[in-house]
């Protein structure tokens, strides 16, 4: 359950705990950590099996010219470096850490820029802007909120960061992966089965804003050998499936 569930689903979820040894013949899991979490609380952990969220490889394409055009749209150059995130605003999405983040790096790369997409992250959004403009950083980002066109705005970023509390399994981590975009992201969810360890960081603001810092002074996220080897890594980790699991398809 994630972070805030209320005592009817707390209730529930022990309930369905119960019957899980009685009426299901197979119960099934979108991610590993919501199996394990499902069998702490008391679940048949014999019927349990993982089935995560499949995508079509081929038909998630963007070009490095989509890029551009997504940057050209919002008055990025080319040469800038733009670190950027997905996800609706919330909290448990963790969107201050991501402005927080934002802070301590303009201080070493004051014409970096920060792209967020997702559901609310707008202008319109008073408690996100106000954020922003405590640090004086309204001109390092750009707000685009709600898109249909995510795999492009993914290839505008030379980061992509993943700054959540808690996930499930999270969809745009592999998003980024498979369009060779350099992913750093919280260790929430099935993150560390997805990206190397030395991509993995805390919710701590200085701990995440060191690697990130680490990041942009080495240019590894510019190692199109390393990111291919990723994404093809993970196709073929995905591809091969027990009859207990199945994901990438």
């Amino acid at each position: 359950m994630s972070q805030g569930s209320s005592k009817i689903t707390v209730h529930l979820s022990k309930l369905c705990a119960k019957l899980s040894y009685h009426v299901p013949t197979t119960i099934v899991c979108a991610a590993h950590v919501a199996k394990d979490y499902h069998v702490g609380i008391g679940y048949d952990e014999s019927k349990m099996t993982v089935i995560a969220n499949g995508y079509e490889i081929d038909a998630l394409t963007a070009t490095d010219a989509d890029g551009l055009d997504i940057r050209q749209q919002h008055g990025i150059s080319a040469d800038d470096i733009v670190i950027g995130s997905v996800g609706r605003f919330n909290p448990v999405k963790n969107q201050k850490l991501f402005v927080d983040v934002a802070a301590i790096l303009v201080k070493d790369y004051p014409n970096i820029k920060f792209m967020m997409v997702g559901r609310d992250n707008t202008a319109e959004n008073k408690e996100l802007l106000s954020w922003i403009e405590d640090y004086g950083l309204t001109d390092n980002f750009r707000l685009l909120g709600e898109r249909g066109d995510v795999p492009k705005c993914l290839k505008a970023m030379e980061v992509f960061c993943l700054h959540s509390k808690t996930e499930g399994f999270s969809n745009v981590v592999v998003e980024a992966i498979l369009l060779n975009v350099f992913t750093i992201a919280t260790d929430v969810g099935e993150v560390a089965r997805l990206i190397p360890e030395e991509q993995i960081v805390s919710v701590d603001k200085n701990d995440y804003s060191t690697k990130l810092q680490h990041v942009l002074s080495s240019e590894c996220f510019r190692d199109k050998e390393k990111l291919n080897a990723l994404k093809e890594s993970s196709i073929a980790k995905y591809s091969h499936c027990t009859t207990k699991e199945l994901c990438f398809g």
